[in-house]
């Protein structure tokens, strides 16, 4: 992905917990820790190069939305009602079109919001950034790094939603959060045949890290839908995961899934999994919606959590790397292409009808490790 050498990274803060977001390299997170009264940062999700920023490279991010799919489709291509579909892969060692493509787009900054004090001393700068989120100029008054490490804060904003939907008008949330929002539209495409638009809302109250995601078929015919999110983290030889899930996606030599089986994974997830201790790139199905990774040397520890349909939980851990990934996902790999052979319920997937929209979220809440 291609950015500006002024790439904004801006910084959200609420009490003692950051979050760090770059809305030109596909509204990724960057960042997010905790610093403590004595100045200790510890990184719940693993921090992103200055480097990285600096060259958008959206795999080297801490989090990043997935969208209009998550995972692959085989070799880009699917049949939706009677159309085939073929949106060629964007990696030429991959057949497979992966991971959507929402992540490879500048998204556009609505609101940005609040730098707040959980002692309840707010700094209320008022802000919209109504740039359109492709090509756009930065604004005079708008600070930018050269080396993608300098931040500006995100003030807090009274006004409302600039949609004005009142579904989403929690103003009294808001006010104890810091919050930005950030836009993506679609249209159809000979590629994507399907116009979409999507509003992420990235709150970071005192207790949890929360985005909200609200999808909008502004289309004139149904579309398929889905979705996760990708978050990294930082692991060492202590690091557990735990999580309930039913049975697991076997998959081929390219990872493309070929039948549903017991893994042998599931009651270690259930007692807590050392992530650095077997290699992984897994899809569960039956997934609870919550999970919680731990850093036992630390005493931290972080519980994820994710509405329905993010019904799929997928843990991705390499070996001799120092981070792994436990996803959210709205659909398994291939689903669309998995629709004349399986149920919903172990495939996942959306079909938003013309006008209608969804809506789900998915939080980070850090804790103390209190031990098993």
């Amino acid at each position: 992905m291609q950015v500006s050498n002024q790439t904004r990274v801006l910084q959200l803060q609420c009490g003692d917990l950051y979050v760090e977001i770059a809305p030109e390299i596909g509204a990724a997170i960057t960042a997010f820790y905790r610093v403590d009264e004595a100045g200790k940062r510890f990184d719940y999700l693993r921090p992103t190069t200055a480097q990285a920023i600096a060259a958008g490279t959206i795999s080297e991010m801490a989090s990043f939305l997935m969208a209009p799919w998550a995972g692959r489709i085989r070799n880009g291509r699917f049949e939706y009602q009677g159309r085939e579909i073929h949106y060629p892969s964007q990696d030429p060692t991959q057949p497979h079109s992966m991971h959507g493509f929402t992540r490879d787009k500048a998204w556009l900054l609505g609101e940005y919001q609040l730098n707040h004090d959980a002692s309840g001393d707010d700094d209320a700068t008022l802000r919209n950034d109504t740039r359109h989120s492709q090509g756009a100029e930065p604004e005079n008054n708008i600070m930018h790094s050269q080396d993608a490490e300098l931040k500006y804060k995100v003030m807090h904003n009274q006004n409302a939603s600039l949609e004005n939907n009142a579904a989403r008008n929690d103003t009294k949330n808001e006010s104890r959060c810091a919050y930005a929002r950030l836009y993506f539209t679609h249209q159809a495409s000979k590629e994507w045949p399907f116009s979409f638009t999507l509003e992420q809302t990235i709150r970071l109250s005192p207790q949890e890290l929360r985005i909200d995601l609200r999808v909008c078929n502004t289309g004139s015919e149904s579309m398929p839908f889905g979705f996760g999110h990708h978050p990294f983290y930082p692991c060492d030889a202590d690091t557990l995961v735990q999580a309930q899930v039913g049975q697991a996606w076997q998959g081929d030599h390219e990872v493309m899934p070929i039948a549903l089986i017991d893994h042998p994974a599931q009651p270690k997830l259930a007692e807590g999994l050392r992530v650095q201790a077997e290699e992984h790139d897994t899809v569960f199905v039956a997934w609870q919606h919550e999970a919680r990774i731990s850093w036992l040397a630390q005493g931290e520890s972080l519980v994820l959590q994710a509405s329905a349909p993010q019904d799929f939980f997928v843990l991705y851990a390499p070996a001799n790397q120092p981070w792994f990934c436990a996803e959210p996902f709205a659909n398994v790999t291939d689903s669309f292409n998995l629709r004349a052979r399986y149920t919903s319920d172990v495939i996942g997937g959306l079909d938003i009808a013309a006008g209608q929209s969804h809506s789900t979220w998915f939080s980070l809440r850090p804790e103390p490790y209190t031990g098993p």
